[in-house]
């Protein structure tokens, strides 16, 4: 029976699978993080825990087996049974459990723990994506240096009109005019304006010819000085190094609940007495009903201290109190 298959599936969709009389797999999502060598980036995924103490056979894995393999319930109930007491045999000795496409059991302290394959993702939103290897930087591109072009326009001068020159020529037309026929002098004068026209428009088409071919040289030139201070550095480009750690939390746990707001009010009623409280739940997405909810005592990094203060507790003020493990990301 490839177990390990069918608690993956149904991970994906929930937020925890119960073994019967053994306990459950619960997941917790995590953000994209890097290996410890740098190498390689693991998109957003689910880390695996193990609570020993939801033990309460739910149904739900022996009928997605049941249906998978095409068999009935009561048989895959019994198999289910016989390979949880085989790993209990294993874990009563020392061993490992190893599930395929999973992870691996193992006793810790008189605890179950598991540690869940690095490439396993479990995330609906990640589906699909793999562990991706951190390039070499790639080309570096240069900036061009600033070119400075000084453009020279030759002067226009030669074509400007002289109006000095045309005025005098008018008035020595106006000073003949008493002895010249009039139409005589208005056909000058047409001649005159005639001439003045077109040697004007000559000159302006030659003047915008000029600016064109300047302009057009100009750009040319300019663009063959920024080609030529343009290049490309074969070194690597150098990032900033991201350092990312994934550690485990051990928290006291007061109650799980169905319901966020069970857990906040007895995370009130424990602040009050002067906890320190805090909510966790198994995950940010699920099925509607089936995320669990936390309170907790106290929150821990280190097994041992959780486990003296479970002692504590437990001897005090709540007998049925826990430890749940899960995982939190710490930057370096």
């Amino acid at each position: 029976m490839d177990i390990g298959t069918y608690i993956s599936n149904l991970l994906y969709s929930k937020p925890f699978v119960v073994m019967p009389e053994f306990g459950a797999f619960v997941t917790n999502a995590s953000g994209a993080a890097s290996f410890a060598d740098q190498s390689h980036l693991m998109p957003p995924h689910k880390s695996i825990g193990f609570n020993p103490y939801l033990q309460e056979n739910d149904g739900v894995l022996c009928k997605h087996i049941a249906q998978k393999e095409d068999k009935s319930l009561a048989e895959i109930e019994q198999r289910v049974t016989e390979l949880i007491k085989n790993w209990q045999s294993k874990l009563a000795l020392g061993e490992k459990v190893q599930i395929e496409g999973l992870g691996v059991l193992e006793k810790s302290n008189d605890n179950i723990v598991v540690s869940s394959f690095a490439k396993q993702s479990l995330l609906k939103s990640s589906y699909g994506l793999g562990v991706v290897e951190i390039p070499a930087a790639g080309r570096e591109s240069v900036v061009a240096e600033e070119v400075n072009l000084n453009l020279r326009v030759k002067s226009l001068d030669s074509y400007q009109l002289n109006e000095k020159v045309v005025a005098e020529k008018l008035d020595l037309v106006e000073e003949d005019s008493a002895d010249v026929n009039p139409w005589f002098k208005y056909s000058a004068l047409t001649l005159l304006f005639v001439s003045l026209t077109v040697s004007g428009y000559y000159f302006y088409s030659q003047y915008q010819k000029m600016l064109n071919s300047v302009e057009s040289e100009a750009n040319e030139m300019f663009l063959n000085e920024i080609e030529a201070h343009t290049y490309y550095s074969d070194s690597p480009l150098e990032l900033p190094a991201i350092q990312i750690k994934v550690v485990k939390r051990y928290s006291v746990v007061a109650g799980s609940y169905r319901t966020k707001e069970d857990a906040e009010r007895r995370i009130t009623a424990l602040a009050d007495k002067g906890f320190a409280s805090e909510y966790l739940t198994s995950q940010n997405e699920g099925d509607l009903g089936q995320t669990i909810h936390y309170a907790t005592y106290k929150n821990f990094q280190s097994y041992a201290e959780a486990q003296d203060y479970l002692q504590e507790i437990k001897s005090s003020i709540e007998p049925n109190a826990w430890i749940l493990v899960d995982h939190i990301e710490i930057s370096e």
